[in-house]
């Protein structure tokens, strides 16, 4: 089969997304932020991709997100994902410290090193020397200061999980 340029513009598509996201999880429209990814435009695609994450007072909460998908050439949404944990409880933001005092504590307790990452998204792999913390899965509370250790996965039973696939 012949490939064929975009019909659709991305800017067309993400409003196309935001559409589909309104009419089939209209509850969440107050909680999700639009993520621009700085991705190269793949001519074998035939869809734009949008990932939007849940920020709730202002702040992100990337473990629960949700991506729509819309096809390229005919405007249509092909995919819908949606990550998203419920009756979860959220503490307030109120009383946490400023960032300069997160960074003095981040620093004292927890340390920052110089290494060597590789960005295999980019065409050549470039390698760069950036710092990072230490302890890669620890962080610091932000109204107590002490050292957390944090875990990406959720304990099964603990919260529910809603995963949707929805093909249009």
């Amino acid at each position: 089969s012949q490939r064929k340029l975009p019909a659709i513009s991305k800017s067309d598509a993400l409003k196309t997304a935001n559409d589909f996201i309104r009419k089939v999880s209209p509850e969440i429209l107050g909680e999700i932020q639009y993520q621009e990814q700085d991705m190269p435009l793949n001519v074998y695609d035939r869809e734009y991709r949008f990932t939007y994450i849940r920020v709730k007072n202002g702040v992100p909460f990337p473990a629960n997100s949700l991506t729509v998908g819309v096809n390229n050439v005919t405007g249509e949404v092909q995919s819908y994902y949606m990550g998203w944990y419920d009756d979860l409880t959220f503490p307030d933001t109120a009383g946490v410290m400023t960032m300069e005092k997160a960074q003095e504590v981040f620093k004292e307790k927890l340390g920052i090193q110089l290494v060597y990452r590789a960005n295999y998204y980019e065409k050549d792999s470039k390698i760069y020397l950036i710092y990072t913390n230490v302890y890669g899965n620890k962080s610091i509370d932000a109204k107590t200061g002490e050292v957390v250790q944090y875990n990406y996965y959720c304990p099964y039973g603990e919260t529910k999980m809603k995963a949707e696939m929805a093909k249009a």
